[in-house]
């Protein structure tokens, strides 16, 4: 660049500046009148305006590098400390802001931020109050698909800046669109979810009032998010910014009354959206280059052809047509309007933007139900009773608008209850709700008896899904008492049976309805059901092959919630198979192909995120279970409320990720949460509450405290039992865990009456090879080691390992679970080479991994065992890496630690290494000093720890 091009660039820049806060009407009016100033400059002013940039972004159009770096430095660089931050790297820039990655200094496992700072450079009054407008913004706004603004603040130089979240691997709509090659339909859907959000900021009073593919984002799932409010418009503020200025303008999806300085308003976004939406559909920009000079004149005409040459389908002509009118009197009036066509497009629905007439709505009811529509036409050109077949639909339509009232009547009288002269003050509760839907529903006299079938269909799946499965079973079987056939309370009824470990029904009713199945749809619904029974009974092979079909033909009926069910129970197969990586891997794709389909809190992609959280879980993966468990517990909350069902296994997930991490106060936190909302939402003997109470015993046991542990594991067994029934699986689990704490309390007698016969009834019913039978062989052979039945011990212990290896693999944790028990048993027998290679067999295998609590108690134990066949540097070696590792996992202040710490004492005031004992002797003082949650049993110990040394 040249001297004279750097000048007028300064003398544009500077114009440019003088025009930034003027509309774009009063801005072009001064240039022009300007008369002292260079044509070229003007020029380059006008391509400044039109570029919808600010100078920064114009000088990497035009200017050398070493010009760009050095002409408007921020006040802010990479590796500077702001507020409580320090900035990382820069994401982005424009004229007025750049954005920098950053983490909190203070803070510890917080996740990175994004902030926003000003260049005071281009500090004014407009921009300090655009800066204060957005914070507001912000703060009001809380929607899952909306960027979260955490604070904002002015520095110490006086640079305004905002803290948000930070969106990882974030790519604008359309970079995302082309590097994913999406189809029409997946465009189209990214642009409802976007709508969706948007119009919450609209009921919120708040238009955006800058929509362009750089302010809609996707993530590394999938998940859209609506950013930069900076310009946005609050409708009840009367100080808020009224006009566009053109430094708040983007003219490539301006609206025109934007451009042309009328009043905003919510059609103001739907426009700007319907621009981004007919660009990500042709590739291109869809609006006149110089709309901004000629003040939108030619734009309805150029869309109109662009439109009738580009967009193939009527409807979506239509739609788009309506979105982008230059008048916003024509326009939908709200986005919601808009979102509603598009998605009435996306189902094959008639549209409110096309011509209605009887022949349109024919046309659209052809296309949904192509086969039942073919046979129609065949009959009507057989009979040629065009007349009749007339009056038949008026017949018809007659019916379902009687069909229509009688639904309507009878949801209303449902939730007459919610309304507080009916309920006089009581909470209503989900469950409460759908009791009295079925009662009034079993009253309630249709004249059409389908209509009553599938509403108590309906309502039986809902039961369902809330776990209240006896209800949902008497639901079903109404449904099934006025229709035998109706196959959607069929095959619901099934599930339930296989949740409540009904398998001999269930499999009964699967053979039944099998050969009745004639749609599609419920054939892969049937397919589904089996994969459950298959995985329940332990023939994986089967079921994954069953469940993966189901998949393939959900996904070709564009059953997305089916397709991500059925996605669910392959990754609980592989799971079941002790293969969670590969669950966890497909379950996370799954989620971002469906995830903008069926929206973020769909019912389906709730329950799916949180068997993705349990995955990363199992496989030690926790940044990615704590990243999609608060999105999830965001996501509950801010949509469905602070006290809806699905909160409460989010909690308890949420919990057993902080009992992995060593946060063991945290987990304590979210399991209480997760007991008192259940005991609130669900009641006391529900089977969330029990799941609620069985996790409060682990974390009382995590902490030491053995009496309230047993206490809480009592309750849990008992409300399974009340809930779930004695027979079912959970109920078995609990009651192993329970046994399990019986027999570290020493009350040996008590935990062998209760786990034999639950040991007996398992192997019978689920066979020797079982997970749950052998979890339970093993605690009955442990028990029976330490009550000296040693020969029987042997016996379940090598049994148990042998199906164990052939059914589970050496890495499973039931498989090193009984290596460790058999080990047990060889050391009560004195066969300490043996228990020596079983122990090393499990800790040289590929599969291990120190990320786990069990390595504490395995490295602890082959201590003890080398020490008794006097190998003291052996034993010295893994007696230091189970505390190391109860350290690392747990932190040194978890009872866990400390209590190893005690064992390690021990352990060298017997090999004679007074010093190392006496350094933890003052370390566990100091920390029982510290720390006064942990058990006061702890200081006895010490105390006896310390009579030798005195």
């Amino acid at each position: 660049m040249n001297d004279i091009n750097v000048t007028q660039w300064k003398q544009a820049n500077a114009v440019y500046q003088q025009l930034m806060d003027l509309t774009v009407s009063a801005a072009l009016d001064k240039l022009n009148g300007m008369t002292g100033l260079d044509d070229g400059i003007k020029s380059m002013v006008l391509a400044l305006i039109s570029s919808g940039n600010q100078s920064s972004q114009y000088l990497q159009q035009w200017a050398t590098p070493e010009l760009t770096a050095g002409s408007d430095q921020a006040d802010y660089q990479a590796d500077d400390q702001l507020g409580d931050y320090r900035l990382e790297v820069a994401l982005g820039e424009g004229g007025m802001s750049r954005v920098f990655r950053a983490v909190r200094l203070d803070g510890e496992r917080q996740k990175p931020v994004a902030i926003k700072v000003f260049k005071k450079s281009v500090m004014t009054p407009a921009l300090i109050s655009r800066f204060a407008v957005e914070q507001d913004i912000l703060a009001e706004l809380t929607h899952p698909n909306i960027i979260n603004m955490h604070h904002g603040g002015t520095s110490e130089s006086g640079s305004p800046y905002i803290v948000m979240d930070l969106i990882e691997e974030a790519r604008d709509i359309d970079v995302y669109a082309a590097e994913h090659q999406l189809s029409r339909r997946r465009k189209l859907a990214f642009i409802i979810t976007a709508g969706q959000a948007i119009a919450f900021a609209h009921h919120n009073l708040i238009v955006h009032r800058d929509i362009k593919p750089s302010n809609l984002l996707v993530d590394q799932q999938g998940q859209l998010k609506v950013v930069d409010f900076g310009i946005a418009k609050l409708m009840t503020r009367a100080e808020a910014p009224q006009k566009t200025t053109i430094m708040a303008l983007t003219p490539t999806f301006a609206a025109p009354e934007q451009i042309n300085s009328g009043q905003i308003s919510v059609t103001t976004d739907v426009f700007s959206l319907a621009v981004v939406a007919l660009q990500l559909l042709i590739g291109e920009s869809p609006l006149p280059a110089d709309r901004l000079l000629k003040s939108c004149a030619e734009d309805e005409e150029h869309v109109r052809q662009l439109l009738k040459s580009r967009i193939d389908d009527a409807d979506l002509r239509n739609i788009l047509n309506q979105a982008l009118q230059q008048d916003p009197e024509k326009r939908y009036r709200n986005m919601d309007s808009f979102v509603q066509d598009l998605q009435a497009w996306m189902d094959n629905k008639p549209v409110m933007a096309s011509p209605d007439s009887w022949w349109y709505r024919s046309k659209k009811f052809a296309q949904r139900r192509s086969a039942l529509f073919a046979t129609l036409v065949t009959l009507v050109v057989m009979s040629l009773l065009g007349v009749t077949l007339l009056a038949h639909q008026v017949e018809k339509t007659r019916g379902e608008a009687l069909k229509a009232l009688e639904v309507k009547d009878f949801m209303l009288g449902v939730f007459s209850v919610v309304n507080p002269d009916q309920s006089q003050g009581d909470r209503i509760l989900a469950r409460d709700l759908l009791a009295q839907a079925v009662a009034e529903l079993k009253q309630q006299d249709f004249s059409d008896q389908a209509t009553q079938v599938e509403l108590l269909s309906s309502l039986g799946t809902a039961q369902s899904q809330l776990g209240l499965y006896p209800a949902a079973k008497d639901t079903f079987a109404a449904a099934l008492k006025l229709d035998a056939r109706a196959m959607n309370a069929r095959l619901g009824e099934i599930d339930v049976l296989l949740t409540e470990n009904e398998f001999a029904a269930a499999e009964s009713r699967l053979a039944e309805v099998r050969p009745l199945l004639e749609q599609p749809a419920h054939q892969a619904e049937w397919l589904l059901l089996h994969a459950k029974m298959l995985s329940f009974n332990g023939d994986y092979a089967a079921a994954l092959d069953e469940a993966r079909q189901a998949v393939s033909q959900f996904a070709a009926l564009q059953l997305h919630k089916q397709k991500l069910q059925a996605s669910r129970q392959v990754a609980n197969v592989l799971f079941l198979q002790s293969e969670s990586p590969r669950a966890a891997e497909l379950l996370q794709q799954e989620l971002t192909s469906l995830t903008p389909l069926l929206g973020p809190t769909n019912t389906m992609v709730l329950a799916a995120q949180n068997d993705l959280v349990e995955l990363f879980n199992d496989v030690g993966d926790y940044d990615q279970a704590i990243k999609y468990s608060e999105s999830l517990i965001d996501n509950i909350t801010t949509v469905l409320g602070e006290e809806h069902p699905f909160l409460v296994q989010a909690y308890i997930t949420r919990a057993g990720t902080s009992r992995a991490t060593g946060a063991i106060e945290e987990a304590g936190e979210f399991a209480k949460r997760a007991l008192n909302l259940s005991q609130t939402v669900n009641g006391e003997t529900h089977q969330a509450t029990a799941r609620a109470m069985n996790l409060m015993a682990v974390i009382s046991y995590v902490r030491g405290d053995l009496e309230n542990a047993l206490e809480r594991m009592r309750e849990a067994s008992r409300l399974f039992d009340q809930a779930m029934g004695a027979d079912h699986p959970e109920s078995w689990d609990v009651k192993t865990n329970l046994v399990a704490l019986l027999n570290m309390n020493g009350q040996y007698d008590e935990a062998i009456s209760t786990v034999k016969p639950l040991y007996e009834t398992q192997r019978e019913e689920l066979g020797a090879s079982h997970r749950s039978t052998i979890y339970s062989q093993t605690i009955l052979a442990r028990l029976y080691g330490d009550v000296g039945r040693l020969d029987e011990a042997r016996l379940l212990g090598e049994d148990l390992l042998v199906n164990a290896m052939a059914d589970l693999g050496q890495g499973h944790p039931l498989t090193i679970g009984g290596h460790f028990t058999l080990a047990r048993i060889y050391q009560k027998q004195g066969e300490l080479a043996a228990a020596i290679q079983l122990m090393e067999r499990v800790i040289n295998h590929e599969s291990w991994q120190d990320d786990n609590e069990r390595v504490i108690t395995a490295y602890n134990s082959l201590a003890d065992l080398y020490l008794e066949d006097a190998q003291s540097e052996q034993a010295r070696l893994y007696k230091d890496k189970s505390l190391q590792a109860a350290r690392n996992l747990l932190g040194e202040e978890a009872p866990r630690t400390v209590a190893q710490m005690l064992k390690s004492i021990a352990f060298y005031q017997h090999v004679d290494q007074p010093d190392q004992a006496v350094q933890l002797i003052d370390r566990v003082k100091q920390l029982l000093l510290e720390n006064q949650q942990l058990p006061a049993s702890f200081a006895e110990q010490l105390q006896a720890l310390e009579k030798p040394q005195g």
